[in-house]
């Protein structure tokens, strides 16, 4: 089975920065790849970031 999110800690933990840091850029839209924002949880489409890991390959932040 493939997944489809992920948590916006397991995407810091791949891009080998902190949570904090992460956090901060979800907050304020700036991260490479679309955040999915469902109450205060923080959801990153697996398809989206494992694309940007693999090519380098950005999308807009907005979904």
């Amino acid at each position: 089975m493939t997944r489809e999110t992920y948590t916006l800690v397991e995407a810091a933990q791949r891009l080998g920065v902190s949570q904090a840091h992460i956090y901060g850029l979800a907050k304020n839209d700036e991260l490479p790849f679309p955040v999915i924002r469902i109450g205060h949880r923080y959801l990153v489409p697996a398809e989206a970031f494992d694309r940007l890991i693999r090519t380098g390959e950005k999308e807009p932040a907005h979904q």
